[in-house]
C-alpha cells in the first residue's frame, strides 16, 4: 500500500486534537498549514505554525504522551497520518520521509543538549521536557508535544482591521520575521499577574507584571538598554486598559492627576478608533509595539509642563529597540528621530534632577550620533561629562563618545 491511504484532507478551522487528550499519531503537513495553540492565564497562545513540510505529534507516536497543545488547521489542508498500525509500511515505501523526520528529532535533541549544558544542567533525558522547562530554557525552532516554543505571529495579522494611522504615516505594522518568543514556562517565571484598577475608567484588569529580583542582567548597549537573560521585559512593560484603552508602562500607570484623568476619559471613543489591539497575542513584539505607542497617544494629550516630554522619549526608544529585535531598521531609525525630539523638548523645559538631566544629554548624544548630528553629539556628551554631582557611569560613557568622534577626525584626516 502506498502513503496515499493515509492522507486526510481537512478544511479550515478544523481540530485534529485538543490538549491533554491522549494520541496515538503524529500528522505530516503535505499541504496547508496547522496552527499550534495552549491556554495560559485563560488566554490562547499561539506556539507555532506548521508550514507545509512540517510535522507535529510525534511525542503521542513515540511516547504515548498526552498532547502539549491544541492542533487546529489554518489553512484548507492535507495531512499524513502516520501511527504504530502503519509506521512499517509507510518506513517502508517512503524511507527517505523517516530519514528526514529522524535528521529534524535529531537536530532537536542536540540543539536542546547544548542550551542544557550551557544552562549548567547535567543530568537530563533528551525528552524529558520539563527539566528544560524548569531550566528556563527556549526550545528548537518546531516545538514538539510539551514543547513551549512561542512565536511570534506576524504583527499583521494580529488585527486585521488595525487602522493605518496606527504606526508612522499610512503604513501598517506588520512584519515577515519569524521570531522564536519566550518560552510560557519562562514567562511563569518571571511575570505574575497583577490586579489593576485603571485611574481613567476605574475598569478593574489583570495585567502582567515583571519579577524584577528575578532577571538576570546579561549586558548593556550604548543606548543605555538592559539585556537580561531568558527574556525581555520590554515585551511586558506596558499596561492596557480593555475597557477605554489607556496604556502606560506598569510603574507609571497611576501617575496622573485628575485633569489628566478627565481628558483621557473624554478621548476614549478616538483611542478606540484608532486603536485595535489583540489581547489574544499579548507575549508578542507586535502586542508589544502596539501597546507602547497606545501609551505615546496618551503621553501625547497630557500636559507638556508636567515632564511628559521624557516620558515619551523614553517610550519612543523603546519601540526602536523592539523594531531593532524585529529587524525592521526604518522604524528602528524613525523611533529614534521621534525619541531624540521628544527628549530634547523635556530637557528645554526643565524640572528635573541633575542625575535625570545627565542621562537625557547623554541620551540626545547618542541620538544625535545615530543621526549623523556629529556637533549635537559633541555639545551634550560634553554636558554630561562635566556634570559635578553626575553619575559616573554616565561621565565615562559620554567620554567615550567624545573619544570616538576625536578619533573619526584623525581618521577624516589622513583620508
Amino acid at each position: 500500500m502506498s502513503a496515499n491511504q493515509y492522507m486526510r484532507t481537512v478544511v479550515k478551522g478544523t481540530v485534529l486534537f485538543q490538549e491533554k487528550q491522549h494520541g496515538h499519531e503524529m500528522f505530516i503537513v503535505l499541504k496547508g498549514s496547522v496552527e499550534l495553540s495552549t491556554l495560559s492565564n485563560n488566554r490562547k497562545v499561539i506556539l507555532a505554525e506548521i508550514p507545509q513540510g512540517g510535522f507535529f505529534g510525534e511525542m503521542s507516536l513515540l511516547e504515548g504522551e498526552r498532547r502539549g497543545y491544541t492542533a487546529i488547521a489554518s489553512d484548507n489542508s492535507v495531512l499524513l497520518i502516520i501511527n504504530k498500525a502503519n509506521f512499517d509500511e509507510i518506513a517502508a515505501t517512503n524511507p527517505q520521509l523517516i530519514f528526514r523526520i529522524m535528521q529534524d528529532l535529531s537536530s532537536r535533541i542536540r540543539d536542546l543538549s547544548i542550551k542544557l549544558k550551557k544552562a549548567g544542567v547535567t543530568e537530563y533525558s533528551p525528552w524529558g521536557h520539563e527539566t528544560a522547562k524548569n531550566a528556563g530554557i527556549n526550545q528548537s525552532k518546531q516545538p514538539d508535544e510539551g514543547q513551549q516554543a512561542v512565536k511570534d505571529v506576524d504583527i499583521a495579522a494580529e488585527s486585521s482591521t488595525t487602522k493605518t494611522s496606527l504606526v508612522f504615516g499610512d503604513e501598517k505594522l506588520k512584519t515577515d520575521k519569524g521570531i522564536i518568543h519566550d518560552d510560557p514556562a519562562v514567562i511563569e517565571q518571571y511575570t505574575f499577574n497583577k490586579k489593576v484598577k485603571c485611574p481613567v475608567c476605574n475598569n478593574a484588569f489583570e495585567g502582567l507584571a515583571i519579577r524584577d529580583s528575578r532577571l538576570k542582567q546579561a549586558d548593556r548597549t550604548d543606548e543605555l538598554r538592559v539585556i537580561y537573560e531568558d527574556i525581555e521585559p520590554l515585551k511586558y512593560n506596558i499596561w492596557i486598559c480593555p475597557e477605554c484603552f489607556y496604556a502606560m508602562r506598569r510603574t507609571e500607570f497611576d501617575k496622573i492627576n485628575a485633569i489628566q484623568k478627565k481628558k483621557l476619559a473624554n478621548l476614549t471613543e478616538q483611542r478606540k478608533s484608532q486603536f485595535t489591539p489583540n489581547f489574544k497575542n499579548i507575549y508578542t513584539i507586535g502586542f508589544a509595539i502596539n501597546a507602547y505607542l497606545i501609551a505615546i497617544n496618551c503621553c501625547d494629550n497630557f500636559n507638556k509642563s508636567e515632564g511628559i516630554d521624557e516620558r515619551a522619549g523614553g517610550i519612543w526608544l523603546n519601540i526602536a529597540w523592539l523594531y531593532d529585535d524585529l529587524e525592521v531598521f526604518d522604524k528602528a531609525l524613525e523611533a529614534r528621530k521621534n525619541a531624540l525630539d521628544k527628549f530634547k523638548a523635556a530637557y528645554m523645559s526643565g524640572h528635573r534632577s541633575e542625575g535625570q538631566d545627565q542621562k537625557i544629554e547623554y541620551l540626545i548624544g547618542r541620538l544625535a550620533f545615530g543621526q549623523k548630528n556629529v556637533k549635537e553629539a559633541r555639545e551634550f556628551w560634553f554636558r554630561a561629562t562635566s556634570r559635578r554631582n553626575g553619575v559616573a557611569l554616565l561621565k565615562d560613557l559620554a567620554r567615550d563618545g567624545l573619544d570616538m568622534l576625536k578619533e573619526l577626525e584623525q581618521e577624516e584626516k589622513t583620508t
